[in-house]
């Protein structure tokens, strides 16, 4: 069975919760027929939900199908909102959207749950639909009694551009400043220094200007990607002199100081063809979050293999994540360095995912640490995987 035919059958599945819902059909009726509130609600150009006490839509204004329709083809009266957004926690289960344990963090959630006690709420929220775009909601709730009913009214606004555009200004503008201050600051010791001294900054200078330039590609890949329009270029490559590069380059970076980059003797490569500049960015995406989430005198492991699905990456650190970062891990505006610092794990799902046609997870436990896994579709060829491991097994480092 496709997705689509999948996803038409579970909409199909949560909307014949009203089927035989004689309370629902008589709300419904009776918000169609007070057209001087659905003309004002028509005519707001913000999307609007009216809802039931069961979180059932019984009305949606004209702007949701310009704003968040994700090419429903059909009517959403009777869904969930967050089935009628297409969001993919609702049809992760079979009991659409609420049922979820990454529903009890939904700022949606949580604006109706307030909204249910009789208090209006303002909550912000992060959505991702099921074909894979993000955006990020404000979702102000506020209820009405009329008729002898009581309504939840629903008005949702997209911040996305706003959220992009506070996440440049803290990441993006916040990591070039501090490498240019370390720039700076070098180039003003080697005007004070013997031609001997000027040879050893001249490395130290070259990885700084080469992390700036990865800054501001990073960048661009991610803002084309979000608005499709990111470029694969295809290449033959292998995947164990994938992790060494990645390594090498990472044990000189500042962040990498009093911790350790190894790659696990378990590891052995393959031949394989995908965009080797994204690949690349990804795993050093982990990499980098991985040195950040440990502590001075950590080990970060670094492991590529394959199996039936195709080839693994694994970046593996001592760190555990709690629980309530596991279920906002991969979300655009989520990070635990602070609020408005989260692209690393978002960006490297939306790579993986979208363009490399991957699969993006993760394990935690206090016991084992955290690692996050990277796997690219791949065919391997008859004894090429035992011959990839004898061949790069005693490479490891």
């Amino acid at each position: 069975m496709d997705f689509q035919t999948e996803k038409k059958g579970l909409l199909d599945k949560f909307k014949s919760r009203i089927l035989n819902d004689e309370q629902f059909s008589e709300q419904k009726k009776q918000v169609e027929e007070t057209a001087f509130l659905t003309g004002i609600l028509n005519a707001m150009p913000f999307p609007v939900f009216i809802l039931n006490n069961s979180n059932c839509i019984l009305f949606v204004n004209n702007a949701f199908y310009k704003y968040f329709s994700n090419g429903h083809d059909h009517n959403v009266i009777g869904l969930k909102p967050g089935e009628a957004l297409c969001c993919e926690r609702a049809f992760s289960s079979p009991e659409g959207c609420g049922s979820t344990k990454f529903c009890q963090i939904c700022g949606a959630a949580k604006a109706i749950l307030s909204c249910y006690k009789g208090e209006s709420s303002f909550q912000e929220c992060i959505i991702t639909s099921i074909s894979g775009i993000t955006v990020n909601i404000s979702v102000w709730t506020e209820s009405l009694v009329f008729g002898g009913n009581t309504f939840y009214f629903l008005f949702l606004t997209d911040i996305s551009s706003e959220k992009r555009r506070r996440s440049l200004e803290k990441i993006f503008f916040h990591d070039i400043m501090n490498d240019m201050s370390i720039l700076r600051g070098f180039v003003q010791i080697m005007k004070h220094s013997t031609s001997e001294e000027m040879n050893e900054y001249i490395d130290i200078v070259d990885n700084v200007s080469e992390n700036i330039v990865e800054d501001i590609k990073s960048q661009q890949d991610l803002t084309a990607a979000e608005n499709n329009e990111l470029q694969l270029k295809i290449d033959e490559i292998e995947s164990y002199s994938i992790i060494k590069s990645i390594a090498e380059k990472y044990r000189e970076h500042e962040i990498c100081k009093g911790r350790k980059i190894t790659i696990s003797p378990a590891s052995y490569g393959v031949t394989f063809e995908t965009d080797k500049r994204l690949l690349k960015r990804v795993i050093g995406n982990l990499v980098k979050n991985a040195l950040e989430a440990s502590e001075v005198g950590s080990e970060i492991i670094l492991t590529t293999k394959t199996n039936d699905k195709g080839i693994v990456f694994k970046v593996a650190n001592p760190g555990h994540m709690s629980d309530d970062i596991q279920l906002q891990i991969f979300a655009r505006s989520f990070s635990t360095k602070g609020k408005g610092r989260g692209l690393g794990t978002y960006s490297v799902r939306l790579l993986t995912e979208r363009y490399l046609k991957g699969q993006v997870w993760f394990k935690t436990s206090v016991e084992l640490g955290t690692s996050f896994y990277i796997c690219i579709p791949y065919t391997i060829k008859e004894n090429e995987s035992e011959a990839g491991e004898n061949i790069n097994r005693d490479k490891a480092s």
